[in-house]
């Protein structure tokens, strides 16, 4: 820049003091002048030659992985949710053909219900079951859904020396009528039953013989079966399930493990109870079932009508039987559709076929009473009133209040006052099926404490109710 302001002020002299052939040499030499170089652009100055450079270093790949100050309290809440996370898991896979492996009850779906489910999910989820009375139990299942199937396997124990193992498969058809058939097999071992005889007041019915001096006292016993069941149902309209079963059971019953304890030839007459010991029953019935309710899971109106009758039979002796019964049931909404006041009654009859007595482990028992459930006989009924409410989406409560009685026929079921119990309850369901439950009763036999998840609770399903 400054040489160019020289060339043009010298051409300005030569213009002022020599006129115009002073310009003209001026500018002619100004032309022939060689062109300006541009001033070099500044550039970093390098490190001395004697400097080193470091090693390079790689940059592909984790060297560790970087810790954040929060990262050991994440750690601990997400071991803490996963129960939580297999809830809401175990809510999505249990509904349609998946149903019926969580819940011990038979159940045909829906057509929508059989093409809901993804196939090619896998889901793993622990079980757990607690009760007053029993060996708690520890588990876990695994659920795969399949193109209209699925299947599953469990297994548990209950410390000191109980244990279960049990595998089911499901196929569903979606038409012409949404049918499902499985087949399962279980095996299991429980060291903690009681057995206080038959009758509503075992202390004074005629037909139990206790040893003098234990009138009245409670025997434990162990029990070990296997089981497989083969089951098929039909939807025969969109209320309507019609469904035929055959179960083979094993069954292995015997004193009680524990010295600490009454055990069945303490408190009984040797001889006197029937079925101790090893005993083969093959049970059939055929079922069908009138249910008006949207949902089965989640409190839902509507009304349910049952009916079954079931023909059992032991291949190596001559014990057979004839069993029958009733479910009625009207659930209505108090205020609004998620509130429902439910009234039931569970009538179960057996009789004999033959002069063998009937095994003890066969008689009915009533799992639909919420409260000790620790009665057994010929006939049972079982009232029972609840009123349940949806607080969340897949969350409810109930209150309920149950009457149960047992008897050798059906004069004993209404000349007898019934067992009573109370009890308040907090309920995890989908859809379709019941998944968890945590409950506490009261009545006359005590306290009755319930805990479970992913296990059914109460069922009047024939052949997994005994």
């Amino acid at each position: 820049m400054a040489r160019r302001l020289l060339s043009l002020a010298a051409l300005g002299s030569a213009i002022a003091l020599g006129g115009p052939a002073r310009a003209e040499d001026a500018l002619a030499a100004k032309v022939a002048a060689p062109a300006e170089a541009p001033l070099a652009e500044a550039r970093p100055i390098s490190p001395p030659a004697a400097a080193a450079r470091p090693p390079a270093i790689p940059t592909s790949g984790l060297d560790r992985a970087p810790v954040e100050p929060g990262d050991p309290a994440r750690g601990a809440a997400s071991v803490l949710l996963y129960p939580p996370r297999r809830i809401v898991e175990l809510v999505f896979v249990a509904t349609g053909t998946a149903a019926g492996l969580v819940r011990d009850e038979q159940f045909v779906p829906r057509i929508d219900e059989i093409l809901s489910p993804k196939p090619g999910e896998v889901s793993v989820f622990p079980f757990m079951f607690f009760e007053s009375g029993r060996a708690p139990s520890l588990g876990a299942k695994m659920i795969a859904v399949g193109q209209n199937a699925a299947a599953s396997f469990a297994a548990g124990y209950g410390p000191p020396q109980d244990g279960l193992a049990e595998g089911r498969i499901r196929i569903a058809a979606p038409r012409p009528l949404p049918t499902v058939g499985s087949l399962e097999a279980l095996f299991d071992r429980r060291t903690q039953l009681t057995y206080l005889g038959v009758g509503q007041s075992p202390a004074s019915d005629r037909r139990n013989q206790f040893t003098p001096g234990l009138e009245g006292g409670s025997a434990r016993y162990l029990e070990q079966r296997v089981r497989v069941i083969g089951s098929l149902g039909v939807r025969a309209a969109a209320d309507l399930s019609v469904f035929l079963s055959t179960s083979y059971v094993h069954s292995r019953t015997d004193e009680s493990p524990y010295d600490d304890e009454l055990s069945l030839k303490d408190v009984f007459v040797a001889g006197t109870v029937p079925g101790v010991g090893s005993t083969n029953l093959v049970y059939s019935e055929l079922a069908t079932r009138l249910d008006t309710r949207k949902t089965l899971g989640r409190p839902s109106p509507g009304a349910l009508i049952e009916g079954y009758g079931g023909v059992g039979k032991a291949p190596d002796s001559r014990v057979a039987y004839f069993r029958a019964g009733a479910v009625f049931g009207g659930y209505l909404p108090v205020v609004r559709r998620s509130n429902i006041l439910g009234i039931r009654l569970v009538v179960d009859g057996l009789a004999t076929l033959s002069s063998e007595p009937i095994p003890f482990a066969s008689l009915l028992r009533q799992p639909e009473f919420r409260g000790m459930d620790n009665r057994r006989d010929r006939m049972s009924a079982v009232a029972s009133i609840d009123y349940r409410w949806a607080f969340a989406r897949y969350v409810g409560a109930r209150l309920f209040v149950d009457g149960a009685t047992v008897g050798e026929g059906p004069i004993q079921l209404v000349t007898v006052a019934p067992r009573p119990a109370f009890g308040f309850g907090i309920d995890l369901f989908s859809r379709a099926t019941e998944i968890g439950q945590a409950a506490i009763s009261w009545s006359p036999d005590g306290v009755r404490l319930l805990l479970s998840f992913g296990v059914s609770t109460s069922t009047h399903d024939r052949q997994h109710s005994y």
